[in-house]
């Protein structure tokens, strides 16, 4: 068998090795520690061949749960972590406080659940510098000692229908098509250039007539009033000029 990334106390290198030079293999003395094989279909990523531009992947997470109150360290396994790697989330009982890149297929982020958080999925959002954005699940449970938590409300119990028109500051004219049982909407925009963006929102718990959704790959907010019938939503975002407005229009209810 051949192996790549070698790693001894020194440093690491991309070489191919035989399993007699690894240590831990036919040769346990030696000093080499071989990280992953080239025996797979794919080839091996290193830091410097993720572009800012690649689409994280990730394939695992551990752990992928915490209970309220609690801190952890979460690795992602995966591929194409480049430099600059983050890790967001738009629930704001979860506090990311860093995220490290170990390599171009293994990142660490650490996060902190507040003790009120309630219990049930919510979605991590990973983001190279200039990527789009990759969701990763991850499970928060209930306190120890705490009553039993309701859990996130259903997509049911905040009636915004399924599919939204909405115009921005009278120059980008996009959709917002509401998923299947959630409260995360996809969202596509045109504008008067024929210039084409696209991103996730994640509907916040509605207070009132208060609408939030958190826009993932601007990192940033809407916020607008929705009116008496429920069809109509005017506000603004957290990246807008205070001239700029967001008039949206429910088409299915």
């Amino acid at each position: 068998m051949v192996f790549t990334a070698v790693c001894w106390p020194g440093g690491c290198t991309y070489k191919n090795v035989l399993t007699a030079d690894c240590k831990g293999g036919a040769n346990p003395g030696n000093m080499h520690r071989c990280e992953t094989t080239v025996a797979s279909t794919e080839a091996s990523q290193t830091d410097l061949s993720v572009s800012p531009n690649a689409t994280p992947e990730v394939t695992q997470v551990t752990p992928a749960q915490a209970a309220a109150g609690e801190s952890v360290t979460v690795r992602m396994d995966g591929r194409n972590f480049s430099s600059g790697v983050s890790v967001s989330t738009a629930n704001s009982a979860i506090q990311v406080e860093s995220t490290r890149q170990i390599s171009a297929t293994q990142i660490e982020t650490k996060l902190t659940v507040g003790k009120n958080a309630p219990a049930g999925t919510v979605s991590l959002y990973v983001n190279n510098p200039a990527s789009r954005t990759t969701e990763a699940p991850f499970t928060v449970l209930a306190a120890q000692g705490s009553p039993p938590s309701p859990g996130v409300a259903p997509a049911t119990a905040v009636d915004l229908g399924t599919t939204w028109t909405v115009i921005e500051d009278n120059t980008w004219f996009g959709t917002w098509t509401r998923r299947a049982g959630t409260n995360v909407f996809d969202a596509v925009w045109k504008n008067r250039s024929a210039q084409v963006a696209k991103d996730t929102l994640e509907l916040q718990p509605v207070e009132g007539v208060k609408v939030t959704l958190y826009r993932v790959g601007m990192k940033g907010k809407y916020t607008g009033t929705l009116a008496a019938d429920g069809k109509h939503l005017t506000g603004t975002a957290s990246w807008y000029r205070p001239d700029q407005n967001l008039d949206g229009h429910n088409q299915q209810h």
